[in-house]
């Protein structure tokens, strides 16, 4: 990629993306100074480059030389268009220039040609410099770099001043090691349980507090970063919802475990953030692009950002919890974990109740929050956009399983059944939008999401499933004691009229 860039600066070297080129024109690269090349050309805009590019090459060879010189031209300015490492020359533009914008400014202006042809004998001095020794090459840097970072200075925008903060955010890899310790807060725990009840586990739980909180640090630490090289809130892409939404879901299991000490919040917090983390590292590497790049226009807003979006993202965080601990109260209870320990259901279950309480209050928050900003910047037509109404799904969801519960309509069972179910609705709004292809939200498309989210909802259904049996059993176990009672009721009255007659 880098090659591509400083493609017209290596005449004479054979470059890999060179080979598309027919024979022709690559010995001709080999001799051709592009910089030369460029003083001796009239001026001339993009198109009318395209439209002599596009026309019939006349019979003579200097024709046929002049068209070859200009297609080659245009690949090696095309090629280097990626890399923007030039400030432009007026001060009152903001956006930077690579190499090949700078050589298509050169063509089509002669007043700014100097400029042009300065820029590219900079980058020729830096590309020999660096087929000689190693202090050669820092030496023909440190020049560069200082001359354009006077330039910059100049220009009085304070561009590159968090440069550094940049550098150092992915020096510090601060994401990848907030996975290491979840990883090892899970690998603790799970010794823990060899020895429940003893010191040893009790060392190991505090072991375990220990790893999740420099975890969450690290977390903490690199969303901080990217707020303060960016000049912006937490959540500005689907990348940054992964790692904030990670962070604040754990954070609030171990609230949960700092007010039930029942080790479910330890586990959940682990188990969140390690696949959370795992996911933000996988879906990096599955774009390969800049997850701080420019933002869309209607997103370029640092109030609605600060308040709608970090707002819904924190629902969002609150209902994967939920579905997390729905998860582990009906899988446990299936599996017999603690079987006949009804004080720690109860605290499960009152936990998932505090939780989908909170998920509903920043849903419906967010959702409101997110009307109005949506009316403000598209109009009226927003209002059934389908990211609007997936939000919408979240609060109505809470709201069905909170007066289910109210009614009596749902108890423990019920509660964490639905719990899951909201995971699901959680994961189609949060990803699952994106892709539809329809409305104003279509910005995040991400490829291959639909089979992993399939994958997800057929998981989620399963655990579903599991409440069928417990429901049934617990029906069975009612009409048991409901027929103990009437047949003890029954005893009685006989024994009565016995002792009557």
């Amino acid at each position: 990629y880098l090659m591509g860039q400083f493609g017209f600066a290596r005449k004479g070297e054979a470059l890999t993306h060179e080979s598309v080129l027919p024979d022709e024109l690559r010995e001709l690269a080999s001799r051709l100074d592009m910089t030369e090349m460029l003083d001796r050309m009239p001026e001339l805009s993009m198109q009318q480059l395209m439209q002599s590019l596009q026309s019939p090459a006349g019979g003579t060879e200097d024709e046929k030389l002049l068209k070859g010189a200009m297609q080659l031209f245009f690949f090696h300015a095309n090629s280097g268009r990626g890399f923007a490492i030039f400030p432009p020359e007026s001060k009152e533009t903001e956006t930077w220039m690579s190499i090949g914008d700078v050589m298509l400014t050169g063509l089509s202006s002669k007043a700014e040609r100097p400029w042009a042809m300065e820029r590219m004998n900079e980058i020729i001095t830096l590309v020999e410099a660096a087929s000689q020794d190693g202090p050669t090459f820092a030496a023909a840097l440190k020049t560069f770099s200082e001359k354009h970072r006077a330039e910059v200075d100049a220009r009085g925008r304070g561009e590159g001043d968090r440069s550094h903060l940049e550098v150092k955010l992915y020096q510090g890899d601060y994401f990848y090691y907030s996975l290491v310790w979840f990883i090892l807060g899970f690998v603790l725990l799970a010794f823990s349980w060899l020895a429940p009840g003893t010191s040893f586990s009790k060392y190991l739980t505090w072991a375990v507090v220990g790893c999740l909180v420099v975890a969450l640090v690290y977390n903490v630490t690199g969303i901080t970063m990217r707020c303060l090289i960016r000049h912006r809130p937490p959540i500005t892409n689907l990348y940054d919802t992964v790692i904030f939404i990670t962070g604040v879901a754990v954070l609030l299991a171990l609230i949960l475990e700092r007010f039930t000490r029942i080790g479910v919040g330890l586990f959940v917090g682990t188990l969140i953030g390690v696949a959370g983390m795992f996911l933000s590292i996988k879906y990096e590497a599955k774009e390969a692009t800049d997850t701080m790049g420019q933002l869309v226009a209607v997103l370029d807003t640092n109030f609605w950002l600060a308040t709608h979006v970090t707002i819904i993202n924190i629902g969002y965080a609150a209902g994967m919890l939920s579905a997390v601990l729905g998860a582990v109260y009906l899988v446990g209870r299936l599996t017999g974990l603690r079987r006949g320990d009804k004080a720690f259901y109860k605290t499960l279950n009152s936990m998932n109740y505090g939780i989908i309480c909170f998920c509903l209050f920043f849903s419906l928050v967010g959702t409101v929050l997110g009307g109005i900003w949506a009316n403000y910047s598209w109009g009226r037509f927003w209002g059934w956009d389908p990211k609007e109404n997936g939000a919408l799904m979240i609060c109505l969801w809470t709201l069905v399983i909170l007066h289910g519960r109210m009614g009596g309509y749902i108890r423990e069972i019920g509660i964490n059944v639905n719990a899951v179910f909201l995971g699901m609705l959680v994961t189609f709004s949060w990803w699952g939008v994106n892709n539809l292809g329809i409305g104003l939200h279509t910005y995040g498309f991400t490829i291959g999401i639909w089979y992993w989210l399939g994958i997800s909802w057929l998981v989620m259904a399963l655990i579903m499933l599991c409440g069928l049996p417990l429901w049934l059993q617990e029906r069975a176990e009612r009409e048991r004691k409901q027929l103990e009672k009437s047949g003890g009721k029954k005893k009685k009255s006989g024994g009565a009229a016995t002792s009557a007659a």
